[in-house]
C-alpha cells in the first residue's frame, strides 16, 4: 500500500497482483484476502471504482469462504467505499453498517472509524432501495448474508 500512497498506482497494482498470484497458488486465503482489499484500495486511490468494486467483492468472497470476521469486516469497508465512489450510496451506506457492526462484535477500534465514515453520510438517503430493473449491482448478491 506504501506505494500508491506516494502517487505510484501502476507499481501497486502491478506488485500486488504479483502477490495475489502467489497466495492463490500457495492457497493462502487469509492473504489472499487481503491483498485483493488492497487491490481495491489502490484502485480506489485511482479513482477506478468498478476495479475496485471487483478485488474488494472477491475480498469479501474469501474472508466468509474462510469464516474470517474480521477480514470480512475490512472487505465490507473497502466495498463501501468503492461503491460510494460509484455513487451507489444506500449499497455503501449498508456495506459499511455491516462492517460497522462486526468491528463492533470483535471490539475493533476500526469500528469508531466507520462511525464517523456513516455520520457524514446524508440522512435523507434511505438504506432499503426497492428492488428496480437496472439498480442492482454485481456487488448487492455478493454483500448479502
Amino acid at each position: 500500500m506504501v506505494l500508491s500512497r506516494v502517487g505510484r498506482l501502476t507499481e501497486a497494482v502491478h506488485h500486488h497482483a504479483e502477490c495475489l498470484a502467489f497466495f492463490r497458488a500457495s492457497k493462502q486465503r487469509v492473504w489472499e484476502q487481503r491483498v485483493c482489499s488492497r487491490l481495491a484500495e489502490t484502485f480506489i486511490a485511482a479513482e477506478r471504482y468498478p476495479e475496485a468494486v471487483r478485488h474488494a467483492e472477491e475480498a469479501l468472497v474469501v474472508s466468509r469462504d474462510i469464516g474470517h470476521p474480521y477480514g470480512e469486516a475490512l472487505s465490507l469497508t473497502v466495498l463501501g467505499k468503492a461503491l460510494r465512489g460509484l455513487g451507489n450510496i444506500p449499497r455503501s451506506r449498508d456495506c459499511l453498517r455491516r462492517a460497522f457492526e462486526i468491528f463492533t462484535r470483535l471490539g475493533a477500534p476500526e469500528a469508531g472509524d466507520l462511525k464517523a465514515m456513516l455520520d457524514s453520510f446524508p440522512p435523507d438517503v434511505p438504506t432499503d432501495v426497492p428492488d428496480k430493473p437496472g439498480f442492482r449491482s454485481g456487488a448487492d448478491s455478493v454483500v448479502e448474508s
